[in-house]
């Protein structure tokens, strides 16, 4: 019985890690992110160089703290965009444009247990703009990092994990065996 019972508590635990890591999708009222919705954002699909889903945030330089949100980032030859799901007008909205020459460095940072956990930081004189992978996601977050390298954005190896806000209302789990 209390093999059953630790099992139970494991199997928990993996679903509380996978559901409240972080969760990159839009809320289901949002329509399908397609080559119209950019193009009705006034992006070129052909000056497309990279598009991905992160959960994105802007915060101070020295914060550990970001409001993170649901976002597709899409980069250009010369921008980087982070478009987010307006739910008052029901449209996506570009919620950052940022010049790749405002850009003055990218950082990858692994986090987590066992370092199984991503983020791209990209700093700006004044802001550090946050994009947080979940589980599962470290090729999508190395490629977004890496794209950004190519295209000749300074890599810094300087930066530490940046929680979301509401990070703090989770509840921890202990498991004793």
């Amino acid at each position: 019985m209390k093999k059953n019972n630790n099992l139970m508590l494991y199997l928990i635990a993996l679903y509380l890690l996978f559901t409240l890591v972080g969760c990159t999708t839009f809320p289901t009222e949002a329509p399908t992110f397609n080559a119209d919705s950019i193009a009705n954002l006034g992006i070129k699909s052909a000056e497309i160089k990279a598009q991905e889903k992160a959960l994105f945030g802007v915060t101070s330089l020295d914060s550990t703290v970001a409001d993170l949100r649901p976002s597709y980032v899409i980069q250009t030859g010369d921008a980087l965009y982070f478009v987010t799901w307006n739910e008052g007008l029901k449209q996506y909205k570009k919620e950052l444009s940022l010049p790749l020459g405002r850009i003055n460095s990218v950082a990858l940072v692994r986090y987590g247990t066992f370092g199984h956990i991503r983020q791209v930081h990209i700093t700006t004189d004044s802001e550090l703009v946050v994009m947080s992978f979940t589980v599962g996601e470290n090729e999508i977050a190395e490629k977004a990092f890496s794209t950004l390298a190519d295209a000749g954005v300074k890599v810094s190896e300087k930066s530490q994990f940046v929680r979301g806000a509401n990070d703090s209302l989770v509840i921890p789990l202990f498991i004793s065996r």
